[in-house]
């Protein structure tokens, strides 16, 4: 097996973990968990520290290593780049001890929202191949 394989398919996987993770955790604090306390942000911290870590350096990983964009690739990759961020951003926000409670479920809304918009976006980037 050639290595370059094993490392696309180790920087994909890493890829799609992190933002199943981040995007889930979201999710699930946004729908089910009620009013995130603060002892809740802090666990959730280290969640949006290493999945955060992995979406951005695998994902620039996969943007670099991508062979043969077709046209319109970059602008739609640009759009999902700034929506990622936003989640990420706002996740951080949450999970700060400073935040108060009552605005963590709005910001978590809005991530929630994001994310899913960040999916649909790679799905199509997924099809444009």
């Amino acid at each position: 097996m050639d290595l370059a394989i094993v490392v696309k398919v180790l920087a994909r996987f890493v890829h799609v973990a992190s933002a199943v993770t981040l995007l889930g955790g979201v999710i699930a604090l946004k729908c089910v968990a009620g009013p995130v306390t603060d002892s809740m942000a802090r666990r959730w911290r280290g969640v949006v520290l290493w999945s955060g870590t992995g979406l951005v350096l695998a994902g620039l990983w996969n943007l670099m290593t991508k062979e043969n964009p077709p046209p319109g690739y970059h602008m739609w990759f640009g759009i999902k780049f700034l929506l990622a961020m936003h989640v990420l951003a706002v996740s951080a926000i949450a999970a700060k001890e400073s935040t108060p409670v009552e605005k963590r479920g709005r910001l978590l809304g809005g991530a929630m929202w994001s994310g899913l918009a960040v999916v649909l976006i790679s799905a199509w980037l997924r099809w444009m191949r």
